[in-house]
């Protein structure tokens, strides 16, 4: 009777002579990259979300890595700003990764998601008001009415005309970071 083998032992002998090429060595290191920068940014951005932390991950790393891990970072954080939310986090992050006060571009930052607000506000009571005139045709009005302008075609449209406009804006201002 044969030898039983086990998974181990055929994986070998069907690998015997193959050899890891440098372009195979070069994909496996970029993707091993990727993952480690993709963990620093979500524990960052979920849990961590402090310089220290960043620090402490950029010095466990040799220099020539550090800098293409930091520039994949900011690249990260950049495209995590978003106008609708607090960018306070993603602020900290970029100014501990370019190692300066990014304070002019941050005020623009703060002006541009004030104004993207009021704009989103405004547009939100003119979708309201138009809501609650045509419950009026229809008989229903009063105090307790409030429309609901979530998943209606007409808010969605707004929203996506208001992310156009001002998303142009902030991907200026992501380019000055």
């Amino acid at each position: 009777m044969g030898k039983i083998k086990s998974t181990w032992d055929i994986v070998m002998e069907k690998t015997k002579g193959m050899k890891v090429t440098s372009g195979d060595r070069e994909r496996i290191k970029k993707e091993e990259r990727t993952s480690r920068v993709n963990a620093i940014f979500y524990r960052y951005m979920d849990v961590q979300g402090n310089q220290p932390y960043l620090q402490k991950e950029l010095e466990g790393l040799q220099v020539e890595e550090r800098e293409v891990v930091k520039g994949e970072l900011l690249s990260l954080l950049l495209d995590a700003l978003d106008l609708a939310k607090d960018n306070r986090r993603v602020v900290t992050g970029i100014e501990t990764l370019k190692g300066k006060p990014v304070a002019k571009t941050l005020e623009k930052l703060h002006l541009l998601v004030s104004e993207y607000k009021a704009s989103r506000d405004d547009r939100a009571r003119e979708i309201e008001g138009i809501f609650r005139r045509r419950l009026a045709d229809m008989g229903i009005s009063g105090s307790a009415v409030q429309p609901s302008l979530e998943g209606k075609r007409d808010w969605i449209e707004a929203l996506e005309g208001l992310r156009r406009d001002y998303g142009n804006r902030l991907e200026a201002l992501k380019k000055e970071f």
